[in-house]
């Protein structure tokens, strides 16, 4: 299954302002799940908040974060399973920035605009888990993750309550 957003692609400030939250943090090992109506496979973490940079979470803090894609055991020995190729999952203990959008009626959030709100941060290098012809992308090709962060966190400033997002089509 395909997770990218291909008709809607954002730029650092649009995914800032679309999201509810953003947040650096260090991803625990992920577990696949069932969504609640039965029908998806995901795979959910648990995130240690490193550094809020939008939104109501602080230092310490840990979320939920489910993402398309993953591998659920039964009972009975079988398997369901929904693969994502090209879109590399989180791995525990790495640090993250992730762009997030809240659910109706569920304390998990999302990514917003799929792999287009997810990068890897090593040091100062800055890995973008989107498509390379995305817009954000890109942009993040070009900088350091200090760079990157102090222009979120103006982004954030000027946009400090989400705007509506919009479901993956």
């Amino acid at each position: 299954m395909d997770p990218n957003w291909d008709l809607t692609l954002f730029d650092l400030e649009t995914l800032t302002k679309r999201s509810a939250a953003v947040v650096v943090g260090d991803a625990s090992e992920g577990v696949g799940k069932l969504t609640d109506d039965g029908k998806v496979v995901i795979t959910q973490y648990s995130m240690l908040v490193t550094k809020p940079v939008k939104g109501n979470f602080r230092s310490g803090d840990t979320l939920q974060v489910a993402m398309l894609g993953g591998k659920v055991e039964f009972p009975d020995g079988t398997t369901a399973e929904i693969q994502t190729p090209g879109f590399e999952k989180m791995s525990k203990g790495k640090k993250y920035l992730l762009f997030l959008t809240l659910q109706k009626d569920s304390p998990v959030l999302i990514l917003t605009g799929g792999p287009q709100g997810l990068f890897e941060i090593a040091g100062k290098q800055i890995t973008a888990f989107g498509q390379p012809t995305d817009t954000v992308s890109k942009q993040v090709s070009k900088k350091n993750s200090d760079d990157l962060l102090r222009e979120i966190e103006e982004y954030a400033a000027k946009w400090p309550n989400p705007e509506g997002c919009c479901k993956q089509p």
